[in-house]
């Protein structure tokens, strides 16, 4: 469907996992042999666009990706630049004098904030401008952004989605997606397409005759997209909100990996008459009831020509699903290197997962990992590029991470693995001389896995069709540490994925 470019700016196929690289990039501000810290970051638009005459909320979140931070305080504008007083500014409840004392949040917590604005039209010196906002921990700064501000003399259209609240649901649970939608614009709006998307994991039902279902698929991340178009527009300074008569549910997948925040959305778009169009031809003929909106408080009528959106930032709502712990069997891949002295042999070496539901993907606590032991008298000639020499996350060599001269690696499972799926890294080496002592795969399978039986396996050289070398028995290795390590060394695979896929990332 041509409509689903549209809101590539507003869907989020793989939210959870790309906030979770964003923040694991970010260089460590700890000491490397601790490295749990809060990570406070805010995520304001940044533009807001104002019609004159009017006062714009603008909504906004703060995120702490890390550990449990205290005494975070928000603060709009600094002593070298405040906040021009002909802006109109109003902090958001509770704050004094544009500091807003948020107290302690705990890790993974999301705050919603709001604050408005409404410029002085006489003004001369607004028209166009921006003020500073920061995040503090503790008094250290932890994150700080600049919100421009536009006045329109003219105006246009400006839809809003409210704030939806982070929400926990188990597998045999569901909830109604009640989202409320304003024109906040001055502009009559006629064409306009709902969007509900979710991470794969979740389920989205919508089973109405003016809605179409969609998924997709990038890197192991997949997401599923509800497009609705309305019968009836939205006018200005009107309020809105799905029926109760035509609800839209969210679940959860029998195989949704858990412990983990899943994420949704829930937007509004102004559609072209074109675009509109073309929808209507594709759900020509379908039988059934539609979606409809409730209004819950009337606007007025319009008649202006303008399609863009003055702030669409604010057009979606971003939540969270927390899905409690599941099992997820996480079993070693192991392989043989064959051939004689002096032959270059190859290997795949991995995991794979046996259920009964996926594998969580990666968070800023946990990234899954492989754990390679090379066999002896060998030399490694490459390595996949998921991988790094040492024996955990804690014990990679940061200035020689290119080295193939040892015998132990940690390789990254950077996509989450379904049931039945499976992650293989490849390595190459030159076989020497020698009694090729065996090596071993092990696999950390986090929370999930209870069966620790199959977390290694045999990694072996076999010189001849007749001979080769006993493997090691016994019980299985301890599980490698990734812990807050993972927040220093995926800087560095994310700079070694680049060299062959794209990672996808959030926009504020």
């Amino acid at each position: 469907m041509r409509l689903r470019a549209l809101i590539r700016r507003l869907a989020v196929p793989a939210a959870a996992a790309s906030l979770a690289v964003t923040g694991l990039a970010l260089p460590a501000q700890a000491d490397t042999s601790d490295i749990s810290f809060p990570l406070v970051f805010l995520s304001t638009p940044e533009t807001v666009t104002v019609i004159d005459g009017q006062s714009k909320t603008v909504k906004f979140d703060v995120y702490n990706y890390g550990s449990a931070a205290e005494n975070v305080v928000v603060t709009f504008g600094t002593k070298a630049k405040p906040i021009a007083a002909d802006l109109g500014f109003v902090a958001p409840e509770g704050c004094t004098d544009g500091v807003c004392k948020l107290g302690d949040m705990s890790a993974g917590e999301r705050r919603n904030l709001t604050f408005t604005l409404k410029p002085d039209t006489t003004s001369t010196t607004n028209l166009s401008t921006s003020f500073p906002v920061s995040a503090t921990v503790d008094g250290e700064e932890s994150d700080e952004t600049s919100v421009g501000v536009v006045r329109s003399a003219k105006g246009g259209i400006d839809l809003e989605t409210g704030d939806l609240k982070d929400i926990s649901l188990s597998r045999t649970g569901f909830t109604k997606l009640n989202a409320e939608f304003r024109n906040t614009g001055n502009v009559d709006v006629d064409n306009i397409a709902l969007v509900f998307a979710a991470q794969d994991a979740l389920t989205i039902k919508a089973k109405y005759r003016n809605c179409q279902t969609e998924s997709e698929s990038e890197d192991g991340y997949g997401a599923v997209y509800v497009f609705c178009l309305l019968n009836d527009g939205m006018a200005p300074g009107g309020k809105y909100a799905v029926s109760s008569d035509t609800p839209v549910t969210l679940g959860v997948s029998a195989t949704a990996a858990g412990p983990y925040k899943y994420a949704g959305i829930v937007g509004a778009i102004a559609l072209t008459a074109k675009s509109a169009t073309e929808f209507r031809k594709q759900i020509a003929g379908a039988t059934g009831s539609d979606l409809e909106l409730t209004t819950l408080q009337s606007g007025f009528t319009v008649d202006l020509d303008e399609k863009d959106d003055l702030n669409p930032e604010d057009n979606t709502s971003l939540f969270y699903v927390s899905v409690p712990k599941s099992s997820a069997d996480s079993a070693a891949v192991g392989a043989v290197f064959k051939g004689e002295a002096g032959d270059i042999s190859s290997v795949k070496v991995g995991a794979r997962n046996l259920g009964p539901t996926a594998v969580v993907p990666l968070s800023t606590t946990w990234m899954q990992t492989v754990q390679v032991r090379i066999p002896s008298d060998l030399k490694v000639t490459a390595i996949d590029d998921m991988c790094l020499p040492g024996t955990s996350l804690d014990d990679i060599d940061y200035e020689d991470y290119t080295s193939l001269s040892g015998r132990d690696y940690v390789c990254i499972v950077l996509d989450p693995m379904a049931k039945g799926g499976k992650e293989v890294f490849s390595f190459s080496a030159e076989i020497l001389e020698g009694d090729h002592d065996a090596g071993y795969v092990t696999v950390d399978g986090g929370v999930q896995d209870g069966n620790s039986a199959n977390d290694r396996a045999e990694l072996t050289v076999q010189a001849s069709e007749d001979e080769a070398t006993l493997p090691i028995t016994g019980a299985p290795a301890g599980m490698i540490a990734a812990g807050g390590a993972a927040l220093l060394v995926a800087g560095f695979v994310a700079f070694r994925m680049a060299r062959r896929r794209r990672i996808i990332t959030i926009a504020g």
